[in-house]
């Protein structure tokens, strides 16, 4: 299923003839992460299942030989990604919530210090909480939780935004607006049979639900699914990213 915005670009989950190329491209390049494990994905049936932030991460160094990129919270404007999804796919984005409130995940910690201080170089100083979203993800030997360096794309953003308050948590709605997010006047009347999860602390994915959108997940990799036939995915955005260079030049020695 493909979409168009007015723009020309296309935003699809990778079901289409290069996805086993990429596929292959992606476990070959899981070597460079040692015995860090980025998460499940696999390829089944000519689709690509499985995914989330770290993975979408590895994926843009991967897909500007394919004049792609995956999916940031923007590209679900008016929600434009939130219709892909079928019954039971979950979407992850190539963004992640930061909360000024330590992570009660204690995994977190490192890479949660490391994101503010990205976000503050980029931005100076920011309000909590905040996402970043468009980002590369590179091995970091001397990151001990997940192993990987966080560094900004060309579409690198940091978007402070009150809807990823603990406040909002819970709250129904029924549309999406320019941001890709949640109508914030919907969410203020509790309005809609759609649902919003947030959290209070630390780092959270951003994944598009058949039931809404969710901010609370705080394990970046993933986490068991008892279902073999549901999967995470992904969407790919036909914008390509200027190539990075090797990635040796950002690895540590």
């Amino acid at each position: 299923m493909d979409i168009r915005e007015k723009s020309g670009r296309e935003a699809f989950i990778p079901l289409f003839e290069n996805s086993e190329e990429i596929y292959r491209s992606i476990k070959k390049d899981n070597q460079i992460f040692g015995s860090f494990d980025l998460g499940f994905l696999d390829f089944y049936g000519n689709e690509m299942r499985g995914g989330n932030p770290l993975i979408a991460g590895q994926l843009n160094r991967i897909l500007s030989n394919y004049g792609l990129r995956t999916a940031v919270p923007k590209d679900n404007s008016y929600g434009k990604i939130y219709g892909l999804i079928k019954k039971f796919y979950v979407i992850e984005l190539n963004a992640i919530v930061v909360h000024h409130k330590v992570p009660f995940y204690k995994e977190n910690n490192n890479l949660w210090k490391k994101l503010i201080e990205l976000a503050k170089r980029e931005k100076g100083e920011v309000r909590f909480p905040f996402i970043v979203q468009g980002f590369y993800t590179f091995p970091d030997l001397n990151e001990k939780e997940y192993g990987v360096k966080i560094l900004p794309t060309p579409n690198f953003k940091i978007i402070e935004d009150e809807r990823l308050s603990i406040k909002y948590n819970g709250k129904k709605f029924k549309s999406f607006d320019e941001s890709g997010f949640p109508s914030l006047e919907e969410l203020e009347r509790n309005e809609g049979p759609l649902e919003f999860r947030t959290r209070e602390d630390g780092l959270a994915r951003i994944r598009l639900e058949v039931r809404g959108l969710s901010c609370s997940l705080s394990n970046l990799s993933d986490f068991p699914c008892e279902d073999p036939e549901v999967h995470n995915r992904m969407a790919f955005i036909n914008e390509t990213l200027p190539a990075t260079g090797t990635w040796e030049k950002y690895s540590y020695k």
